[in-house]
């Protein structure tokens, strides 16, 4: 009897070109388990235009193969490449991040992370808005499985594109194996103190935009004068929509402050694991978020925590006493009971790492994503 043929997946993996963000986190996740569990039953196909970078992520196993898009032409590689290169390899999926084409080889996998443009318009340009909504919800229902990462991005399909419940697939998010290592605290906050200059901090990693909320963090900051305190603000992540009001507040910040409020935009993947680890305090105050995953990044790096309850992050209930609310509750006291309880915090983080570790592995993704691909094959 001849053995049965590998499943043919084409991922469209073109934000690797791109600088690194959640989507490229998710797919590298989802594939390298998928690769790793079952070698003899998958074989993808990473396509991006920057070749290199997908081999660095994927190179080392042998059912993954790779494929060059001559441009970044995003109209180009929906219209012409994408159905040239799934027809090559005679896909049996195309898998594809919020959009699929109106041409390819294959049945489509689309994954939705988040429709928080609807939730929360005020955040979001208009045009961004209307493009979307357009383009995701034609998306949604042609895909032949959509799948999405939150029981909060699930709920949002199921209430904006009238969709049913049976439609949509929550197959979860995971978090990267690296930040289930063990490593040295105060190692870390060697390095980060050698590599960048401060120490004793707090920290928060995101995107600089309205809904990330940063403005608050740096409000309780300033309010509590924690730098009289020695404790230094660090935040981690780039520009990416302007935020006047915390643009105003950070031009306003004291010379006596300034200097223990440090601003990394752009930074290595191996210094952001360093500077969470060397971190004494971490505070994620977003309104708005398809999942969150530096929460459970810093849960993995032993930090005490506090963290917003707002949509799709209070799926972390085991957050617990260490939720609070952004919206009505005051991050200013919170912050300052977090200060003064960090003992037990401390004691309390590390169980929340092993809840973390047991619910949040890219394996178990992979494994509800493999037993859908199976169903839907014939």
């Amino acid at each position: 009897m001849m053995a049965e043929k590998p499943i043919r997946i084409f991922v469209e993996a073109h934000t690797y070109d791109q600088i690194f963000e959640g989507v490229r986190t998710y797919i590298s996740g989802v594939y390298r388990s998928l690769l790793k569990l079952y070698p003899k039953d998958v074989e993808c196909y990473f396509a991006a235009k920057n070749v290199d970078v997908l081999m660095a992520d994927f190179g080392q196993y042998p059912n993954a193969k790779f494929l060059s898009y001559s441009n970044n032409s995003k109209a180009y590689r929906f219209l012409y490449e994408i159905p040239k290169l799934t027809k090559q390899i005679q896909a049996n999926y195309v898998h594809l991040q919020y959009v699929v084409p109106l041409f390819h080889s294959g049945k489509s996998i689309v994954t939705i992370h988040d429709l928080l443009f609807n939730d929360f318009p005020k955040e979001f340009p208009l045009s961004y808005k209307i493009s979307r909504n357009l383009f995701f919800s034609l998306s949604a229902y042609r895909a032949d499985i959509l799948t999405t990462i939150s029981k909060y991005s699930s709920s949002q399909l199921q209430y904006y594109y009238k969709l049913p419940d049976s439609k949509i697939h929550m197959i979860g998010n995971g978090i990267d194996e690296k930040w289930f290592e063990t490593f040295n605290k105060p190692d870390a906050a060697k390095w980060v103190q050698n590599h960048f200059g401060f120490s004793n901090y707090i920290l928060l990693t995101s995107r600089v935009e309205p809904r990330k909320n940063h403005v608050k963090l740096l409000q309780s900051y300033l309010e509590l004068a924690l730098w009289k305190q020695g404790i230094h603000l660090v935040l981690v992540g780039k520009k990416s929509i302007p935020v006047p009001e915390f643009e105003a507040l950070w031009n306003a910040i004291p010379n006596e402050a300034a200097v223990f409020i440090h601003h990394l935009q752009q930074i290595t993947q191996n210094e952001l694991t360093q500077v969470y680890r060397g971190a004494r305090f971490f505070v994620y105050p977003s309104k708005a978020e398809g999942f969150g995953l530096p929460p459970l990044e810093a849960v993995c790096s032993e930090l005490p925590i506090i963290c917003s309850n707002q949509t799709a992050l209070s799926d972390f209930d085991f957050m617990g006493s260490y939720f609070f609310n952004p919206e009505v509750d005051s991050l200013t006291q919170k912050l300052q009971w977090l200060i003064h309880n960090e003992g037990q915090a401390l004691e309390d983080v590390v169980r929340m790492k092993k809840l973390v570790i047991d619910s949040y592995s890219f394996n178990l993704v992979a494994t509800k994503l493999m037993a859908i691909l199976k169903q839907n094959l014939s």
